[in-house]
């Protein structure tokens, strides 16, 4: 019970709708892909898919990773479905 309560709270903090649930914890290195997978967000055809992006990073590496990834965010203008918290 304790996973779908932080679920809703999640949902509401971000503003996101109902919609199913996947979760995947990786680092925040160029080689887990977290930029290709924004890209492919929008060919994918469905408006109630988000992704939460959680963390900053250890290292400057990652810290600058994230920085293009909110930036690539930006520029495809998915603000209301990519979310990097920390970044804000």
């Amino acid at each position: 019970m304790l996973v779908e309560e932080n679920t809703y709270r999640t949902r509401v903090r971000y503003g996101i709708q109902q919609s199913e649930d996947s979760g995947d914890r990786r680092s925040h290195q160029p080689g887990k892909n977290i930029d290709m997978l924004i890209q492919c967000l929008p060919g994918v055809g469905r408006d109630d898919l988000y992704l939460l992006i959680i963390g900053e990073g250890s290292r400057s590496a990652d810290i600058d990773y994230l920085t293009s990834v909110k930036g690539l965010t930006g520029k495809l203008g998915l603000q209301q479905r990519v979310f990097l918290p920390r970044m804000a």
